[in-house]
């Protein structure tokens, strides 16, 4: 479907990783502590982006530092909750006003494996977990940003299959999950572009081949306000002009992606304060 240009699908825009918010651990107890745990970013910094034409932000966060509890508030009651939390909108709040758009996402951490994981506290969540967060988190991020409707959400990051120690996510159970949590977006009152991202850690090159395409395209949306998110991994044993093109090709060139209006987001790199 068309979208206007302001709207959040309604154009190419550049954009970045921005990443420290999330965190690989912190005192649970207490909460992240500012300038330890995760920086300051200053305006100046935001300020450089906009000189440098980025026009969207993929601002990770860590949810256990905004819901310090499944199925607790959001965000997280305690003076270091209550001051992650007020950092995290403020960053968004800020990059709103230089005129970027801004995906907020969840950067989940699997200690025993020292690695990026579908995981909370490094174990295995729920549907209801993850629907339950979405829907407290996508209501508080859009008291504090007025519904902004240039503020997207991811709904986690680099969705995987179990393996090597990792918790990861079946196919079937991955888009039960993001389905659960759209539905809790939307109950919310929360109209916001939502990005599902697809199995193979969001990888754009298998997006089509690995069941992601076809169980993306099962997804209900009324609002008709979701965009497939993916991820191009290069490394110096692919550095080819053409490398990114290539590994979006199938997502791009796809008729049955393409008739079922799925934008796309394609992460390429990430930006370290």
């Amino acid at each position: 479907m068309p979208y206007p240009t302001d709207h959040f699908l309604g154009r190419q825009r550049n954009g970045l990783n921005h990443v420290s918010m999330n965190l690989a651990g912190f005192d649970r107890n207490n909460g992240p502590v500012q300038g330890t745990n995760y920086p300051v970013y200053s305006d100046p910094l935001l300020d450089w982006y906009r000189l440098k034409r980025v026009e969207s932000v993929r601002l990770l966060f860590t949810w256990e530092a905004v819901q310090s509890a499944l199925g607790g508030p959001v965000p997280s009651p305690g003076a270091g909750y209550a001051t992650y939390w007020a950092d995290l909108v403020d960053v968004v709040k800020r990059l709103l006003a230089r005129g970027m758009y801004v995906i907020v996402g969840p950067w989940q951490y699997n200690a025993s494996v020292a690695d990026t994981d579908i995981v909370y506290d490094s174990a295995a969540f729920t549907s209801a977990d993850f629907s339950d967060f979405w829907g407290k988190f996508a209501a508080a991020m859009n008291a504090a940003t007025g519904n902004d409707q240039r503020v997207a959400f991811d709904l986690i990051n680099e969705p995987h299959l179990p393996g090597n120690g990792r918790v990861g996510i079946t196919l079937a159970n991955w888009f039960s999950y993001a389905q659960s949590a759209i539905n809790a977006i939307r109950t919310a009152g929360a109209e916001n572009t939502v990005f599902v991202a697809g199995m193979d850690y969001a990888g754009a090159a298998t997006f089509t081949t690995n069941g992601s395409a076809a169980q993306w395209l099962t997804l209900a949306n009324p609002a008709k306000n979701i965009a497939a998110s993916a991820h191009c991994y290069l490394d110096s044993a692919n550095l080819s002009p053409t490398a990114i093109v290539d590994a979006c090709s199938g997502m791009s060139g796809n008729p049955s992606m393409a008739s079922g209006g799925a934008p796309i987001s394609r992460s390429v790199g990430s930006f370290t304060p």
